[in-house]
């Protein structure tokens, strides 16, 4: 990122001026088509400038008010160059369309010399007042404009001496009108007050001298106003007409209040970074420094070209950073020693924390292990308690059973179904105490092992399960307990017996005769005869017993 030549650029903004009048003098002596190319190419040289000082004003100048106005002065240079162009070179079919471009060339003149009244007012004023009113000018200007563009409506800025449908703005057929001379005197009034405010910004500055540089132009815009009439005179062209004369006396004007510093001006990094002490480094595209502060950065370029791509630490604590700007690098270094410190007692206060979670989690762990000793206890009385009937009566057959008794076959029998309904009571509720709700394949498991120990009591079994859903725990339990109940009051008389479930409950299709009295259970039961067989049907959701 080299640092820009401004005296050279001057000089070549002044030769590119000069080149372009020498080729507008030309341009009258020339062959038309010659003349044309001439016209094209200086007329483009003059739009290049513009645009190169345009660019300039926004990279040079800090962001203010001041520099959006001399932006905004540019580009109305750029439509007064533009317009010009095709006022005197266009032809246009309609003369309407002729009219319209001869106004529409004087629109910008009013613009521009409010905005650089605007501009000098921005210089004027001190670092700590409120700005902004001075939009208010571009209002008159705006009329100005806006009476001049609708003259046909009127014809208060110029007077046709012909005809209006044919008018297109040729020298001797039209005069002009009050409103023309109200937007000169506008102009007038814009460039005075602008030179006023331009001293106030000196006197500001405690540098009333300062003023007197811009105010040149002044009297080079009059000469050079003053050659375009007596060029045209001698030999019917000038080097520089009005339009271009305006324009470019317009920027050396501004130029200069910015070259004296009567506005914030975005240079002399040298001084800037001299002064700053904070590490910090400019290079050009091939690393080598442009700009250094007073304090330096300690790395190599090894180490600068890491820092692009991600955090380089040419020493401990110290974090390189990188960034690409428009023609170079950015390089700074952060001190990280004090962050690093912090962070080494935030991890020692979080191992802390850590360790003591860690002993909460340890005595929470030992509390749930306790309760659910507890539970599983309470849990294991409380099955003991509901099984102590079955366990008296497996005793009570044991004990009764002798070896030749034609009957010990039925008593191993009864001993094992009792000792089956044992264990799935037992596995049933342990599992109920655990879980809200248990798969319906627990329960089928645990009748049909039942029914299995009945087929060896010579009853022919069967069991389907059409249930699609979980069980509550506590319906499980008390459909197998009432299953239990029913087929054990029935296994005297029973030799066929069919199991469904489904979603109403347990549903039995036996042979077996209706008992007189039906056993007590925990669920309802509902029994019907029909061709022969006993339907029981014991429904869930309901509590008492049958």
């Amino acid at each position: 990122m080299g640092k820009p030549n401004i005296r050279r650029n001057t000089w070549l903004f002044l030769a590119a001026i000069a080149l372009c009048g020498l080729l507008h003098m030309l341009d009258f002596y020339c062959p038309r088509f010659v003349s044309s190319n001439l016209f094209v190419l200086y007329n483009a040289i003059y739009m290049a400038l513009v645009l190169f000082w345009l660019d300039s004003v926004r990279w040079r100048l800090l962001p203010s008010r001041s520099r959006q106005y001399m932006i905004l002065l540019g580009l109305m240079m750029l439509l007064y160059l533009l317009e010009k162009t095709y006022r005197f070179r266009a032809s246009f079919q309609f003369p309407l369309f002729a009219r319209l471009v001869w106004y529409a060339y004087y629109i910008p003149l009013p613009f521009m010399m409010t905005l650089f009244w605007m501009s000098c007012l921005c210089l004027s004023r001190s670092a700590g007042e409120q700005g902004g009113r001075e939009r208010l000018l571009l209002i008159p200007a705006g009329l100005l404009a806006l009476g001049i563009l609708t003259n046909d409506l009127h014809q208060l800025a110029y007077r046709s001496l012909i005809d209006l449908s044919e008018q297109v703005g040729s020298n001797g057929t039209y005069t002009r009108g009050p409103l023309f001379w109200a937007a000169y005197a506008w102009m007038g009034l814009c460039l005075v007050m602008g030179l006023v405010a331009l001293l106030r910004a000196s006197q500001r500055l405690h540098n009333w001298h300062l003023a007197l540089y811009p105010m040149l132009f002044i009297p080079l815009w009059g000469l050079l106003l003053l050659q375009d009439l007596v060029f045209k005179d001698r030999f019917r062209s000038a080097f520089f007409l009005m339009p271009e004369i305006t324009v470019f006396c317009l920027i050396g004007f501004c130029e200069v209040c910015i070259r004296e510093r009567l506005m914030p001006y975005n240079e002399n990094y040298d001084g800037f970074f001299a002064a700053m002490r904070l590490p910090v480094l400019i290079t050009d595209r091939d690393f080598s420094p442009v700009y250094s502060s007073a304090v330096g950065l300690d790395a190599d370029r090894s180490q600068l070209e890491q820092s692009l791509e991600g955090p380089v630490y040419p020493r401990e604590g110290i974090r390189l950073h990188g960034r690409q700007i428009r023609a170079g690098y950015a390089f700074w270094t952060v001190d990280e020693r004090e962050l690093a410190r912090q962070e080494r007692e935030i991890a020692a206060s979080n191992r802390a924390l850590e360790a003591e979670n860690d002993l909460i989690r340890a005595e929470a762990a030992m509390r749930e292990d306790q309760e659910r000793l507890a539970l599983r206890s309470g849990l294991l009385q409380q099955v003991s308690r509901e099984l102590s009937p079955t366990l008296a009566e497996i005793q009570s057959i044991l004990d009764s059973a002798q070896p030749d008794a034609p009957d010990l076959r039925e008593k191993i029998l009864r001993v094992a179904l009792l000792g089956v309904y044992a264990k799935r009571k037992s596995d049933l509720m342990l599992k109920s105490m655990e879980q809200e709700e248990l798969e319906s394949r627990t329960l089928t498991l645990a009748i049909d092992e039942l029914l299995r120990y009945q087929r060896y009591l010579g009853i022919e079994a069967s069991l389907r399960d059409t249930l699609e859903r979980p069980l509550p725990s506590r319906d499980a339990v008390a459909l197998f307990d009432s299953y239990s109940a029913l087929s054990d009051a029935l296994l005297p008389d029973m030799h066929h017996l069919v199991v469904a479930l489904n979603e109403t409950g347990l549903r039995l299709c036996t042979d077996a005769p209706r008992p007189r009295v039906l056993p007590q259970t925990p669920l309802p039961v509902e029994l019907l005869e029909a061709e022969g067989l006993l339907y029981l049907t014991i429904r869930t959701g309901k509590g008492g017993t049958g």
